[in-house]
């Protein structure tokens, strides 16, 4: 589709705490992107990246966790406006949807979860919910807003210093026509 030479600028913010079972604190990320013909590139794109994160340690219980994230991309032209660039859905965002089951030029999607620990620290359970949507683009796969919540389990193995492996089941809760059945998801990080 060619070439793109951008200028990028981004802001960061980062206190998070490691607990090799857990992690707490807070961090923020904004990153704005240009591609302009003029300056090199084949296309013009404008691209907008953001995400706020906070968790808690809650209760006496250590590892056991409240946390709270928002992220959004947005990108405006490129070199194919017939593609969609983002999707959502499956293991990552929307756990109680099949995968890519929204996609655009753009998403937005909010999570709240709790994780406590069993009586193996390495291995949590929790509960969580979470909502978003993708739009934007002319062959943009747009459901409306989505949400889901789920059970799922943590393990956070300790001779594999920040490996997190997340298992679990999510339900549909909005729009529960475009899934057919609770969703299995597994991710590694």
């Amino acid at each position: 589709f060619g070439t793109s030479t951008s200028l990028v600028g981004s802001l960061s913010y980062r206190d998070r705490h490691y607990a090799v079972y857990s992690e707490t604190g807070f961090q923020a990320k904004l990153s704005l992107g240009r591609a302009q013909e003029d300056w090199g590139s084949d296309y013009s794109l404008t691209s907008i990246d953001g995400v706020l994160e906070k968790t808690w340690a809650v209760g006496s219980r250590a590892h056991q966790t409240l946390g709270v994230q928002l992220e959004t991309q947005i990108r405006a032209g490129g070199a194919a406006d017939l593609l969609n660039e983002y999707s959502i859905g499956g293991a990552h965002w929307l756990r109680g949807y099949d995968k890519n089951i929204a996609e655009g030029d753009a998403y937005a999607a909010a999570r709240v979860e709790f994780y406590r620990p069993t009586p193996w620290q390495w291995l949590r359970y929790g509960v969580f919910a979470e909502a978003g949507g993708a739009w934007g683009g002319e062959d943009a796969i747009n459901p409306g807003l989505l949400a889901s919540a789920g059970l799922g389990i943590q393990i956070r193995p300790p001779w594999f210093v920040g490996l997190v492996i997340d298992l679990g089941m999510g339900w549909p809760l909005i729009n529960a026509d475009e899934a057919s059945a609770p969703a299995f998801y597994g991710s590694g990080r």
